[in-house]
C-alpha cells in the first residue's frame, strides 16, 4: 500500500502539472504520514540532500553563467561562432549550436544555456526568416550538450550521489568527446532540415574581420580552458573552480569589457538565486523520495525483476537506460540520477 500511495500520488500531482519538485516532496509526506513517521522527515533528508560542499559548485557555475549572460561574453561567443559557421546553409542554426557548446562549457546548466544563446539567437533568427518551431527546437536541443561537457551539473550530482567514489574530474574529461559528437550530430540534423526548408546561408565575413572577433573572444575561451584544466590537473577542486569562474566572469565584464552595469549585475544576481532554488529544490525533493524508496526496498525489488529477465549485463544496461528513457519525458535528469542511484 505504501508503494501505492508513493507512486500514485506521484503521477497524480504530475498529470495536474504540479512541478516537479512538490510531486517529488508532497507524494514522500502522504506516504510518510501512512507509515505514521514524523512528517518532519521530509524536511531533514531534503535538507540533508543539499548539504554537501561540493553542490556548491551549482550555484556558482550558475551565477557565472548569468554574469556572462549579462555582461556580454556570451554575445562575444555567439559572433565567434557566427564568424565560424555562419555562412553554411542554415548559418545561424550552426551558430546556435555552437554557441551553446562554447556556453555550456561554462555554465554547466542547460537552463542558462538556452536562456543566455536563446535569447540573442532566437530574435535574429525569426527576423532572417527562420520559422519558430526550428528556432526553438535548436535553441532547446543545443542547450542539451551543456549536460555532457564540462562543468555539467549532472555529473557533479552523479558523483555526489555516489557517494564521492567516482572522481568529477573523470567524469568531466569522460564527457567531452560524447559532447563534442552530439554537437557534430546536431549540427548535420540542422543542415538537413535548413537545406530542405531552404534557409538561406549567412555572408562569410572575411578573414580581416575574424582576427578582432576571436580576439574579443579569448576571454570567454580561457575560461573554458580554466575550468577544465584546473579540476583535470587537481589544482583546484570543481567546487573552487566555479568560485573561480565566477570571479574571472566579473572582473572579466566589468574591467576588460565594461559592459556590466549596476542594474545588469542586479538581473544576474536575482537570475541565478531563482535559477539556484529552483535546482537545490528538485535536489532536495528527490533525496528524500530516494530515501523512502531505500526504505520500502523498492531498488532490491527492481534488480530482482531485471534479473529475472536476464542476466546479462548488456541487457541489464539497456533496460536502465530504457527506464530512464520514459521517466526523462516527466522528470528533470538530476532527480533521476539522485533517485536511482540512491
Amino acid at each position: 500500500m505504501e508503494l501505492w500511495i508513493l507512486f500514485g500520488s506521484f503521477v497524480g500531482l504530475l498529470v495536474l502539472g504540479t512541478p516537479i519538485a512538490f510531486c517529488l516532496a508532497i507524494s514522500s509526506l502522504f506516504t510518510i504520514l501512512y507509515l505514521g513517521m514524523p512528517p518532519v522527515i521530509v524536511v531533514q533528508r531534503l535538507n540533508s540532500g543539499i548539504s554537501s560542499f561540493a553542490l556548491l559548485a551549482i550555484p556558482f557555475f550558475i551565477y557565472a553563467g548569468d554574469v556572462m549572460a549579462r555582461g556580454g561574453i556570451a554575445e562575444k561567443l555567439v559572433r565567434l561562432a557566427a564568424s565560424m559557421v555562419g555562412h553554411t546553409r542554415g548559418g545561424l542554426g550552426q551558430v546556435n549550436i555552437v554557441a551553446s557548446t562554447m556556453f555550456g562549457g561554462v555554465s554547466g546548466s542547460a537552463v542558462a544555456d538556452a536562456s543566455a544563446v536563446g535569447g540573442l539567437m532566437i530574435p535574429q533568427m525569426r527576423k532572417r526568416g527562420y520559422d519558430i518551431d526550428y528556432a526553438v527546437n535548436i535553441t532547446s536541443v543545443g542547450a542539451i550538450i551543456a549536460l555532457l561537457i564540462p562543468p555539467s551539473h549532472n555529473m557533479i550530482i552523479y558523483s555526489i550521489s555516489a557517494g564521492g567514489t567516482i572522481s568529477i574530474a573523470d567524469l568531466f574529461t569522460a564527457g567531452i568527446i560524447p559532447g563534442l559528437m552530439l554537437a557534430a550530430s546536431l549540427m548535420i540534423a540542422a543542415y538537413w532540415v535548413a537545406r530542405r526548408r531552404g534557409y538561406p546561408a549567412e555572408l562569410f565575413p572575411g578573414w580581416h574581420r575574424i582576427g578582432p572577433i576571436v580576439l574579443n573572444a579569448v576571454p570567454g575561451i580561457l575560461l573554458i580552458a580554466i575550468i577544465f584544466g584546473g579540476v583535470r590537473s587537481g589544482i583546484f577542486t570543481a567546487t573552487e573552480s566555479s568560485c573561480i569562474a565566477l570571479i574571472y566572469a566579473l572582473l572579466v565584464t566589468l574591467l576588460v569589457y565594461r559592459s556590466m552595469s549596476w542594474h545588469d549585475f542586479r538581473e544576474a544576481t536575482l537570475g541565478a538565486v531563482r535559477t539556484t532554488a529552483m535546482v537545490l529544490m528538485v535536489i532536495g525533493s528527490a533525496a528524500s523520495f530516494a530515501w523512502l524508496l531505500a526504505l520500502l526496498q523498492v531498488p532490491a525489488a527492481m534488480v530482482a525483476a531485471m534479473q529475472s529477465v536476464s542476466e546479462n549485463p548488456l541487457v541489464i544496461f539497456l533496460l536502465l537506460n530504457l527506464i530512464l528513457l520514459v521517466l526523462g519525458c516527466f522528470m528533470d535528469m538530476a532527480p533521476l540520477i539522485i533517485i536511482k542511484i540512491g
